[in-house]
């Protein structure tokens, strides 16, 4: 077996679209973060162009080609280390991308992986991932679709399948080099960091890295995340996480010249449990104020829960059109809307106070959110973490399927908050002749051109007109402490 070095990045960049030609710059920053004898750094592209192949790259390991060299000298397509393929891997293919990561376990072991999947966000909470892969047919398969991406149940596939070939190639945990969990997964696509997300992947990811809202189309920047590494590749997987949130923000600060706004976080996943139960408690107490059916007329104007949870939905950090909240914020406004004297109200209070416990309360090793940092005005209320809290749309079969659903309430709160929250129809005369499901909600499909993700804004439903310097992203121009503008004392909202 290879020897074993201290850190394997592969970095998997989905490119069969309109991203092709951004994700070859981050391919050549990469190149120029450097290079480390205790660091292997693995890429697999696949271009959008027609006839040209999926490309593989093992960056910077040989002093012919030093990081200043061609790019194209650090491909591989077929060398030990990697198996032979020829033509085109379809990325919307789970199997693909958990071959990808098997070849980099077993041929470059470490102790300690960063995977990171670039491409397009998730166009709707069941699909969408890594979207869209303009792959051929297959031959002789042709259920496959021409255009693919991976649902949120496939990008949990990608890591059971991973554990599943290991064990076939006798490779078990505990094994130089194998590990139970991923140390840290970065997904470098818009809309990530969700409840629904960590909590899919909990199981098989130690940390993960990623925006609740738009990414530019550049991505990360990766010769700034990477070069950290280069210099010190004893950077514990906490410490590397929480630097490609600061680098992140540090980079992009100067694009809200352009009116960008941007957001990443770190998640620990590790602490999926009490996060799940604390949902579990503010989903169980919600329900209580939600009449179930809901009563003829609605909204129930005299429902003061609701009328509070209205007025916290509206006002909260939100993402994708509105399909998401920020579940720190959105329970943060609930907290100070529902200021009844009734146990209700308390109650409503109580599990607000203990989601946002989980979420940053404690040490960095206790919260949820280990760090967030934004820039920008349009994400400013961002706090790490989002959840899917639509305004029309009721959560679909699919959402059910996912562990979120299966471990909490949600769900049943999420059907039951727009049944009691839609209002009414005018009263009429008759129901119009329709076709039975004319009036069913239907899903946005735009495809996404500006961001890593569908182009519909939807941050908040009237957000702030300016914005100030969070804590985290004053501090990253201000290491030595120092005052902010004019004397006055620098942020303090954030850790």
């Amino acid at each position: 077996m290879p020897e074993e070095k201290e850190w394997t990045v592969m970095v998997f960049h989905a490119g069969d679209n309109n991203l092709s030609e951004e994700m070859l710059f981050s391919l050549k920053e990469m190149k120029r973060a450097g290079a480390n004898p205790q660091v292997n750094l693995i890429a697999l592209f696949d271009p959008n162009e027609p006839g040209v192949p999926t490309q593989r790259f093992v960056l910077n390991t040989h002093a012919e080609n030093p990081p200043d060299g061609l790019l194209i000298n650090d491909l591989r397509l077929d060398v030990t280390g990697f198996p032979p393929f020829a033509g085109e891997l379809n990325a919307g293919d789970p199997q693909v991308i958990a071959d990808f990561i098997r070849a980099g376990i077993k041929f470059f072991p470490a102790r300690h992986y960063m995977v990171v999947l670039s491409g397009h966000g998730p166009g709707d909470v069941d699909n969408g991932f890594l979207m869209t892969d303009e792959h051929p047919f297959k031959e002789g398969d042709p259920s496959r679709p021409q255009q693919d991406a991976l649902t949120l149940a496939e990008l949990m596939d990608i890591f059971v399948k991973l554990k599943a070939d290991l064990a076939k190639d006798g490779l078990a945990v505990g094994q130089p080099g194998v590990k139970a969990k991923i140390d840290i997964l970065g997904i470098d696509c818009c809309l990530i960091s969700s409840a629904e997300v960590c909590l899919q992947l909990s199981e098989h990811v130690d940390l993960l890295v990623g925006p609740q809202g738009f990414e530019p189309n550049l991505g990360w920047p990766y010769q700034e995340v990477l070069s950290q590494l280069m210099r010190n590749p004893a950077l514990t997987p906490e410490e590397m996480a929480v630097g490609i949130v600061d680098e992140y923000a540090r980079y992009y600060f100067d694009y809200v010249l352009a009116g960008r706004s941007v957001d990443m976080s770190v998640c620990n996943l590790r602490n999926a449990a009490p996060l799940t139960q604390a949902i579990q408690t503010l989903a169980e107490t919600l329900l209580k104020a939600l009449p179930d059916p809901p009563p003829a007329d609605t909204p129930d104007v005299n429902n003061a829960a609701l009328n509070a949870l209205i007025l916290a939905h509206w006002e909260s950090q939100g993402y994708k059109f509105d399909q998401f909240a920020d579940l720190f914020d959105f329970c943060d406004r609930l907290e100070q809307r529902c200021q009844g004297a009734d146990d209700l109200s308390g109650d409503i209070r109580t599990a607000c106070q203990g989601v946002k416990n989980v979420l940053s309360g404690g040490g960095p090793a206790e919260r949820f959110v280990m760090k967030c940092c934004t820039s920008g005005r349009t994400f400013q209320y961002s706090n790490g973490l989002s959840i899917f809290l639509p305004w029309a749309l009721p959560a679909s079969l699919e959402y059910a399927d996912l562990k979120l659903a299966q471990e909490t309430s949600w769900d049943t709160l999420i059907n039951r908050y727009v049944a009691n929250s839609r209002r009414s129809a005018r009263p009429g005369v008759a129901s119009p002749p329709l076709p039975p499901g004319f009036d069913s909600p239907t899903k946005n499909r735009d495809s996404p051109t500006k961001n890593r993700g569908s182009d519909m804004p939807g941050p908040m439903k009237n957000p702030p007109l300016l914005w100030k310097m969070s804590r985290a992203l004053f501090d990253l121009f201000n290491p030595g402490g120092g005052q902010a503008g004019g004397g006055a004392a620098g942020p303090a909202e954030e850790d």
